[in-house]
């Protein structure tokens, strides 16, 4: 009788790793599929002959994406540079440091941020900041 509590014990757990792992890949699918649908729409809105008059719907369909109003001029770079809008949620996130480069073909840190030292001060505070707040 414990033999088959033990078996019955193991399938279940099984079953439970099984289903939970493929919960996590269709949902990281479903994720997949949606922004390649969102990127689908947005490369048919810039490309018309006068992209300026689908700016506000282009900024909602970006809201899905990332926080920051990107300018017509940023939303061309990551509709035509190639696997660019795998970026658009970093470049969200890190506009305060960032920037599309002049050469247009990457990134390039903001003004003050271009020197590394800066870099390295401002992440020393924001460490100091995090271990004074996360052991009160």
């Amino acid at each position: 009788m414990e033999i088959i509590i033990k078996i019955i014990t193991a399938l279940g757990g099984i079953i439970g790793i099984a289903i939970a792992f493929n919960t996590l890949f269709l949902h990281r699918l479903n994720r997949s599929v949606k922004t390649y649908e969102l990127y689908k729409s947005l490369k048919t809105l810039s490309s018309v002959n006068h992209p300026n008059n689908n700016l506000a719907e282009i900024n909602v369909i970006l809201s899905c994406l990332t926080s920051k109003n990107l300018t017509l001029k940023e939303v061309k770079w990551f509709i035509n540079t190639p696997n660019a809008y795998k970026y658009i949620e970093q470049f969200g996130r890190l506009n305060r440091y960032i920037e599309i480069s002049e050469t247009e073909d990457s990134f390039s840190f903001k003004g003050k941020y271009k020197l590394i030292i800066i870099r390295i001060v401002e992440f020393g505070a924001f460490g100091s900041v995090h271990n004074s707040v996360s052991f009160q």
